[in-house]
């Protein structure tokens, strides 16, 4: 909250407060002294906290001041001990004392709580280097998968986070922005297919049986088990011991192979217009007539008609800022058949008859055999 608007509102608490306490005086008491009192001391509040929340401190400093010495002149001229024993008017005074210093803690106090509340604190100095953890195992064998599911998940996360920007949509820099578990799962399924991973992958011997390398059990001719062996032979034509499938892999050129084909997936998941972000995010007409009237454009022209203007320079983003489009991105539990059941078809198509027709959306999916 800006320091004018808790200005605003607190001197506003502050003369309610005074008039509230005014209306109680006047019924219980005809003495006008003590009215006066009450809205002097209020509107003494309200001025000395403008002074403080404006960093005025000087100034608050000499009005209090002067506040003091006139209450404590005031005490004296209107002889208020006619009023109190000796012994308990010593005590008023000590009383008035200490209201005065709780009262100047109060108002610095009510200040320095806001500042706090609305400063960001410093940055620190860069702390020691720690210790070298304990090397790990290779990233990149065994778990390629998950290291593309990684980096498209990035991507998209990216590219959904320009969207919002351009579209003044708010957020917290500290969340995912995608958290539909649909979304997840199918991109998971497109790292771990068959289409992907055999990209890695030389068969053995070169022998075209497209047999996946897997790590079996061999047995002897009385049936007793010898060990793990891979199930193909290595390139140089020898069946290798094993534990795991993964001992069975031979990596091929990885870098440029895993490179080519995180691109494919990265320029068919998000970030193009025919992607899948895209077009789950892509308006309907009736969001293409308020980007066209917000954009200050004729009523003959479409959206397209604008970016297709040489002569305009229109954020492509705006384009994907589909109200339905957020909710399915942002909802846990969404998946493609909710379009179909809770959409309106005159302004919605459904975006996943489009992206099922995308080639790397189709991996991992068993194709269909005809029966004969």
């Amino acid at each position: 909250m800006k320091i004018v608007y808790f200005t605003i509102i607190e001197s506003i608490v502050f003369l309610a407060l005074g008039f509230y306490l005014g209306q109680i005086i006047k019924s219980n008491t005809s003495n006008t002294q003590i009215l006066y009192g009450n809205y002097t001391f209020w509107i003494s509040i309200v001025i000395l906290s403008i002074l403080v929340n404006f960093k005025k401190y000087l100034y608050f400093v000499s009005l209090y001041s002067i506040i003091i010495l006139l209450t404590i002149g005031l005490v004296f001229k209107l002889d208020v001990n006619k009023y109190f024993t000796e012994n308990v008017f010593y005590l008023a005074l000590l009383l008035l004392l200490i209201s005065i210093i709780v009262l100047f803690n109060f108002i610095v106090s009510k200040y320095y709580i806001y500042d706090i509340m609305n400063t960001e604190p410093p940055q620190g100095d860069k702390g020691d280097v720690g210790h070298y953890g304990k090397s790990g195992e290779s990233l990149y064998i065994e778990t390629i998968a998950e290291k593309c599911f990684q980096d498209v998940y990035n991507h998209l996360e990216e590219s959904y986070e320009k969207i919002k920007n351009s579209n003044d949509i708010e957020f917290n820099r500290k969340d995912f922005h995608i958290n539909n578990y649909f979304i997840k799962d199918n991109i998971k399924r497109i790292c771990y297919s068959k289409e992907f991973l055999d990209n890695f992958y030389l068969q053995a011997g070169r022998n075209n049986d497209n047999k996946t390398p897997e790590c079996v059990m061999q047995y002897d001719s009385k049936n007793n088990m010898i060990g793990r062996y891979c199930n193909i032979p290595n390139q140089y034509g020898n069946i290798d011991k094993c534990n795991i499938d993964a001992d069975c892999y031979v990596i091929e050129d990885s870098n440029v192979v895993y490179k080519r084909l995180l691109n494919k997936i990265k320029n068919q998941i998000a970030g193009t217009e025919n992607s899948m972000l895209e077009l789950i995010l892509r308006n309907n007409c009736k969001d293409d007539i308020k980007l066209r009237n917000k954009l200050g454009g004729p009523k003959h022209l479409t959206v397209q008609d604008m970016y297709n203007n040489p002569n305009e320079t229109i954020d492509e983003n705006f384009k994907y800022n589909n109200r339905m489009g957020h909710k399915f991105l942002n909802d846990n539990f969404m998946n493609d058949k909710y379009w179909d059941n809770h959409l309106n078809k005159k302004i919605n198509n459904n975006p996943f008859d489009q992206i099922k027709k995308l080639e790397v959306w189709q991996w991992g999916i068993p194709k269909k055999k005809c029966v004969k």
